[in-house]
């Protein structure tokens, strides 16, 4: 929750619009469905499961939003 909230501070202090933040793979896909963003930045292992949640989250958006939404991944 730290790091999501110190990137999106960082992201916001240098101009970019920050539409949301999600910490479970069910919110993330809520928040790209509701919101349309340009890109979204996710981690690889999501709560609750802290598996492989950030990729199925990609293969969802790049599938529903056509490729409008591009997705960035991080690794810890």
């Amino acid at each position: 929750m730290l790091v999501r909230r110190g990137r999106a501070r960082l992201l916001a202090g240098g101009g970019f619009t920050v539409v949301g933040q999600a910490g479970t793979l069910a919110g993330l896909l809520e928040l790209v469905a509701s919101s349309a963003p340009d890109l979204v930045i996710t981690v690889i292992r999501m709560p609750p499961g802290m598996r492989d949640e950030g990729i199925i989250a990609t293969e969802q958006i790049r599938a529903t939003t056509e490729g409008r939404t591009a997705v960035l991944v991080l690794s810890q």
